[in-house]
This record gives C-alpha cells, structure tokens and sequence, in this order.
C-alpha cells in the first residue's frame, strides 16, 4: 500500500490522508474511506507530516577511522540529526538560497516509523515500520565542507530543505523485495534527472547501511518514536552538480515511485 498526505486544489486548508490506488487518491480517516479523488484535484505532501526527528546517514560518513556508516570502536551505524521544520513533499517549489556557494542534492531512501520501541534488532525494526519513501537532502557542498573541517558535525549546510515521497509505501508491498532484517534482497534502480537528464544512478543497496539497521542502533540509547524518519544516503552525486532556479528535479524508482521537485 502506498500512503499519502494531500489537500485537494479547491480546499488547500484541510490536510487529508489515505492512499493511491490505479491512479486514484482514496481519502480515508485512518480505518473507513471517505471519499476517493482524481489524482489532477490532489496536491501532495509530506507523507508523515513533520517528523518527530530526522535520523541521517551520508554515504562517506564514519567515525574514528572506521567503515563509512560505522564507528570503529564498536561497529554501530552512525547518523546525525537533520532539521525536521526541513521537511516537504513531492511536488514542492524550493527556494533556496545561492550565498553559500551554491546548492547540491543527497540521493537518499526512507523509512518512517510507525511505532514506539526500543532496543530492537533490525527485523523488530521493521516490524515498527510504516513506510519506505525516495527522498533527497538539499545541502551547501560549501558550508558541508567548512563544517567538517571545524570537527563540529554537520549542521546549517544541510538545513535547506529535505524532500520526501511522494508516498510511504508499505513494508508488507515491499516483502519481495526485503530480507528478513529489512535489507534490500532484490535491488531497484533509483536515478535522479534534472530537466529530463539522468545525472546520477544507484541502487537500492548502495547505501552504507540498510534503514532497518540505523532504526535498531538509534533504538539502543533512546526510544524510538512514531513519527520518526530516518535516512540513509545511496551514494555521492558527481563533483560540482548544482541545482540552479527554474530546474525540474526528479528523484525516480519503480519500487517507491517518483519524488519531483522544482527550483524556484
């Protein structure tokens, strides 16, 4: 099942959940249906709202040394926290700001939690799970690079926006595509084009960790929250890539459907 937050074009004030089916918007109030809607009269948002947090892995990241995504003491996949005020939907007009030396996107998957819990393995992870989503990080390669060599962490370089959708699709729709911890045991292609050009091309296991994997290491030391989004970076996109205003974003798999976006 894929799940959706909406508004429809002629009321933009009620916020609306439900679900996309063969091309049709079916609102629901979380257990009956309510209506069902053209796809042309909706409007997408974020599909869980705002999260309680933003868990994030980058594909280079590592502590001490270690395995990018991993610390080198104790082998546990590492993240940092993003800001969630960041977060939209699908089909959303950035605008963003080009006094940090231009803007840059991270190629990421999600997942969002459904349940509360804690110190769970990967597959109890899954278990709390509502959703896996495409998603994207738009960040300052400049400030990102400032930051770093500070040693304080990433922080303002990632703030500008964190598009994610444009649904939540169901760990239960994904069950061929997923190992029994929540790893991808068939891969998909993700690709992100800008202007209709392919710029890059991942797959679904590119990541340095699998979702599931970061869910269980955050649940270790804190309890996990329903509402809580976490991502996972495939890999970097090509040195230099900038996305300038007027530029139609499109970040595509078969599996998740396609988040798109546009520079203003």
């Amino acid at each position: 099942m894929k799940l959706v937050r909406f508004h429809l074009l002629s009321d933009p004030e009620s916020i609306r959940a439900g679900f996309v089916h063969q091309g049709r918007v079916y609102e629901t109030d979380g257990t009956s249906p309510i209506a069902v809607h053209d796809w042309a009269d909706t409007q997408l948002l974020a599909p869980i709202g705002k999260p309680n947090s933003v868990r994030f892995v980058p594909s280079g990241f590592g502590v001490g040394g270690g395995q990018a995504g991993f610390d080198s003491e104790d082998s546990g996949p590492q993240f940092v926290y993003l800001n969630p005020g960041s977060v939209v939907g699908s089909h959303s007009n950035l605008l963003l700001d080009d006094d940090f030396g231009g803007v840059s996107l991270k190629c990421c998957l999600a997942l969002a939690v459904a349940e509360a819990g804690m110190n769970l393995d990967p597959g109890q992870a899954l278990g709390c799970a509502i959703g896996f989503a495409m998603a994207l990080v738009a960040y300052s390669p400049e400030l990102e690079r400032r930051e770093l060599a500070s040693g304080l962490g990433l922080s303002r370089s990632h703030d500008f926006a964190i598009p994610v959708g444009p649904a939540l699709t169901s760990p239960d729709e994904m069950s061929d595509d997923l190992g029994p911890e929540g790893d991808f045991v068939a891969p998909f292609a993700c690709t992100l084009s800008l202007n209709g050009a392919d710029v890059a091309v991942f797959d679904s296991t590119d990541g340095p960790v699998s979702l599931p994997s970061i869910v269980s290491f955050a649940s270790q030391t804190a309890p996990i929250r329903a509402g809580d989004l976490f991502l996972v970076e495939l890999g970097p996109t090509r040195q230099g890539l900038r996305i300038e205003p007027g530029d139609e974003i499109r970040w595509t798999s078969d599996r998740l459907g396609s988040l798109a976006l546009r520079r203003i």
